[in-house]
């Protein structure tokens, strides 16, 4: 798939994402891979101990490094809110202009 910004219309957006859904004979071959995910979710007090902020750093007192941490969790806000950041996040977005499946076996 190669992505031309000027040459490409919604029309033919449509048409490539009608034909990536249709099965092919490469997803029939792919086997499932069993798999187990397991979260907790549960009170904490009032002031946690040994917290890490969503940016993963340490959020004081953190007083033992061994400890299994409590993470806190990035809210998406309600409305836009501009304030300048103070820390890196750890973020990263790609947008291809430009994919080759040809050489490439099994799983896309």
């Amino acid at each position: 798939f190669k992505q031309e910004g000027d040459r490409l219309s919604d029309e033919d957006l449509y048409k490539f994402l009608a034909d990536m859904r249709r099965p092919s004979s490469v997803l029939r071959r792919l086997r499932p891979v069993t798999a187990q995910f397991k979260i907790d979710i549960s009170p904490v007090p009032e002031n946690p101990h040994y917290c890490l902020s969503p940016e993963l750093l340490h959020v004081q007192p953190y007083p033992d490094l061994r400890v299994r941490p409590t993470k806190e969790i990035l809210e998406f806000p309600v409305r836009e809110v501009y304030i300048p950041r103070t820390t890196y996040r750890n973020l990263l977005y790609i947008y291809p202009q430009n994919l080759n499946f040809n050489s490439r076996q099994g799983s896309v």
